[in-house]
């Protein structure tokens, strides 16, 4: 039972990778974008927040790989 409940936990938590990546970037955009508008200007700061999304993003897959790579990469078998 132990061994299902890991599973599942790890199955969800590389299963939500991409969307959080996915909100990262749209989170960025969109404080770019209100940026934007508060200080007119468009398009810089929309586009500099996209790229702190991705950069975002990419911060957590790297966290995440680096988790499975100190795991020793183990599925709960």
């Amino acid at each position: 039972m132990e061994n299902k409940r890991e599973l599942f936990k790890q199955l969800a938590r590389h299963s939500a990778i991409g969307l959080e990546m996915a909100i990262s970037v749209v989170i960025g955009m969109a404080l770019g974008w209100w940026l934007d508008k508060l200080f007119n200007t468009k398009p810089w700061l929309g586009l500099a927040g996209m790229l702190f999304g991705f950069a975002a993003g990419f911060r957590s897959l790297f966290r995440l790989l680096k988790e499975v790579r100190d795991d020793g990469g183990n599925s709960p078998e």
